[in-house]
């Protein structure tokens, strides 16, 4: 693996988002210091134990989904929002419904509705659907 001193000069287009893969005992630390190296520049989001997303600042679950409603003439209260990382947080915030995955880091837990007792690899999305929408 070769490493680069400036990604900038290897890229002639738009970036809409990087993954950063590292070693999971050095992911908080890597984000901790890449929030403070970026602050008010780009928004980094742990997406798993050793994943980092960097998207353009602004850019996150929930803004989407809120654009998504708008032009659907909806609104949050009409979503239900399912995650287990903690790049999925403010989606689950946002929605009327926020679900997180048994398996979910714990503040995505806290701030959720609801915690399924079944993971995302295992119909912890289905057993939300039934829950709130099916029901």
């Amino acid at each position: 693996m070769t490493g680069v001193d400036d990604l900038a000069k290897y890229v002639d287009y738009p970036i809409c988002k990087m993954l950063i893969t590292l070693d999971p005992a050095r992911r908080d630390e890597v984000w901790a210091a890449g929030k403070k190296q970026f602050d008010g520049r780009i928004d980094l989001y742990p997406s798993s134990p050793f994943f980092i997303e960097a998207v353009p600042l602004g850019v996150a679950k929930d803004g989407s989904l809120a654009a998504l409603l708008e032009h659907m003439g909806l609104g949050r209260e009409n979503l239900m929002a399912c995650g287990d990382g903690l790049n999925d947080r403010s989606m689950i915030e946002y929605a009327g419904v926020g679900v997180a995955m048994q398996n979910a880091e714990e503040p995505v837990k806290a701030v959720a509705d609801y915690v399924t007792a079944a993971d995302n690899d295992h119909d912890g999305v289905a057993e939300a659907v039934e829950k709130f929408i099916l029901k």
